[in-house]
């Protein structure tokens, strides 16, 4: 039996509904955490980014793009306070973040670009083997994501 061809319109509309209830689920307090983040590094204050993202990984704690921005933003504040006091807990939290990224998002740049930074700035306190084994770990992450988005480190400059 041949159908009156509702099926196209129908399925259309379902994928815009689909859509929409995947935008709100990430809208409220998650999306506001992420934007004021983002607001905040662009006025250099990551301090106060770090909190919001922070904020809002406490009520989504698997959302890809705040689990990459606090790595991000953790790596910065280190590298902005002076001296070296209290920079390896922010390089250990950002690499705990960065391979949660990489599990929820294993086929992301965004993923992949934030672990290699992290590993690298966290390898600055480990001593001898350590350090290599942190080492092969950066240039396995660094290559993936050149190979997932030649572009991919372009957040992290």
């Amino acid at each position: 039996m041949r159908r009156a061809g509702f099926e196209r319109p129908l399925l259309a509309g379902v994928a815009l509904l689909l859509g929409a209830v995947q935008a709100a689920a990430r809208s409220g307090p998650t999306q506001t955490a992420e934007a004021r983040g983002d607001s905040l590094m662009r006025a250099f204050r990551t301090e106060a980014a770090v909190d919001a993202y922070r904020a809002g990984l406490a009520a989504a704690p698997s959302d890809v793009d705040l689990l990459w921005k606090t790595s991000r933003a953790l790596l910065n504040l280190a590298d902005e306070r002076p001296g070296k006091e209290g920079d390896e807990d922010l390089y250990g939290e950002a690499v705990e973040l960065a391979r949660r990224v990489v599990r929820e998002a294993p086929e992301s740049a965004r993923a992949h670009a934030p672990l290699a930074a992290a590993l690298g700035k966290l390898a600055l306190f480990r001593g001898g083997k350590r350090k290599v084994e942190l080492a092969r770990e950066v240039q396995a992450a660094a290559e993936l994501a050149g190979r997932l988005d030649p572009d991919a480190f372009a957040a992290f400059v």
